[in-house]
Formats: structure tokens, sequence, C-alpha cells
């Protein structure tokens, strides 16, 4: 197999003044990821939730399919490539804000590319549990048909993200001066995993993904781009006091 791709990075410095400094960096890469050969017979290896995530030859290491790779060959017609769970794209934006002892800062990422198996959404739309208000009354034929449809359940799993904000304040040293004993304050805020913008519908945040040790089953643990009911990254805020004596 091979993994090809390009990374770069760009900073600017946007504003530079006596008490106000701004600057901002981007940095992203892509990748092109194939595997070249397998060994015989090169018959695609299952994984995952319903074998919709597989190996094979001249494709994607992680890849989607449609198809049963039980009952289907290789050649078989009926089985279709329906995209990669590696994101061909990735990349970052940050900046940061220094104005008078105040410090604002922000990360801003996203992924591209690449799609997700949504086995959380399909477990919602389960005909035994109809566990979502858009399944409760459609005729038990139309639910298994929606169901049992493996191509529905792989979505574009782009996205950006607001990684993280930040906002501190450094106390003047000439405030300090008139204490005794406290020499540096530096005061701040800081929330991570705020918002996501994306098209994708299902389980509890983008980025969440099973694999073999929270699925309990070692023939998960090589599998990518499985929703399944994974919390993901939770929301957190974080306030901090650093102080100097």
């Amino acid at each position: 197999m091979y993994n090809r791709g390009f990374e770069f990075s760009v900073g600017v410095e946007l504003v530079r003044a006596k008490n106000l400094h701004w600057d901002a960096r981007f940095t992203g890469f892509t990748l092109d990821n194939k595997v070249t050969s397998m060994p015989e017979p090169k018959t695609p290896l299952p994984g995952g939730i319903d074998n919709i995530v597989q190996i094979r030859e001249g494709y994607p290491l992680s890849g989607i399919w449609a198809g049963n790779p039980v009952t289907l060959s290789p050649e078989n017609a009926g089985r279709a490539f329906l995209g990669t769970t590696l994101p061909t794209f990735e990349g970052n934006v940050t900046t940061t804000v220094n104005y008078k002892g105040f410090e604002f800062g922000a990360l801003l990422g996203g992924k591209a590319g690449y799609f997700k198996y949504n086995q959380t959404a399909r477990d919602l739309a389960n005909p035994t549990k109809r566990m979502h208000v858009d399944y409760w009354n459609l005729p038990l034929t139309e639910l298994n048909a929606i169901y049992n449809d493996q191509s529905r359940w792989v979505q574009k799993a782009n996205f950006i993200k607001l990684r993280q904000v930040n906002v501190s304040y450094t106390v003047p040293k000439a405030v300090l001066a008139k204490t005794k004993f406290v020499k540096k304050l530096n005061i701040g805020l800081t929330g991570a995993n705020l918002i996501a913008w994306s098209k994708y519908r299902g389980g509890y945040d983008i980025e969440s993904e099973t694999n073999g040790s929270s699925a309990g089953n070692a023939a998960w643990a090589w599998t990518r781009g499985i929703d399944s009911w994974d919390a993901g990254m939770p929301r957190t805020y974080t306030l901090s006091f650093n102080v100097g004596f």
C-alpha cells in the first residue's frame, strides 16, 4: 500500500501595533491512500458492522462497500465501492489577538472527502424498536426497506468545527505591585469542542468512531468510519487561575 499527500502551513501577522498584536495561521494536509496488492485469494476482508467496511486491492485501506461479502464474489457487479473512510483533506486555522493584557485565541478545524457508516442512525430505524419519531408510523414493509438499505446509512462526513476558544487576562505588574505577595496573576476561560457544522446527521459527535476497544470486538480493531453509539469528545469549559508569588 502507499500513502501520498501534501502538507503545508501559512502564517501571517495581521496587526502589530504598540498595544495590539494579531496573527493567524493555516495548516493543512492531503492524503491519498491505496492498497496496491493483497495475498491470494484476493477476496475482500470483511469487518465492521454488517460487513460494510472492508479492505480490497486497488482501493483505500478503509473503504465502505455495498453488498454482502459472504455471498458475493469480488467480481460480482452487485458490490459497489461507496467511498473512503479516510479524510482526503484536513486543515486547521488558528488565530491569536493580544491587547493590553487581554488575549483571545481560537482554533477552527475540519476534515473533508470521506464517508462514515451511520450505525447510530440506522439503529433508530430498527423496525422492532422504532426509536425515532420519523419511523413510528411507517408501514413495516416501507421501514424494512429503509432499514435494510445499507447504502442509505453511508453519509458524507465533511465538517468544520470550532475546536477551541480561549480568553485570558494578565493583571499588570503595576497593579500587583500594590500587593505584598502576588507577583503574577492570569485568569483564563477555555471552551473546547464547541460547535460543528456538517450535513452529517447521527451519533453524538461528528468525530466519534467505534473501534475494537470500545466495541469489545477484536475484528473491528482495524476498521474506520463506523459511528455506532460512541460518545465521542465532550464539550468542555475550563476556568483557570495562574498565580505567582
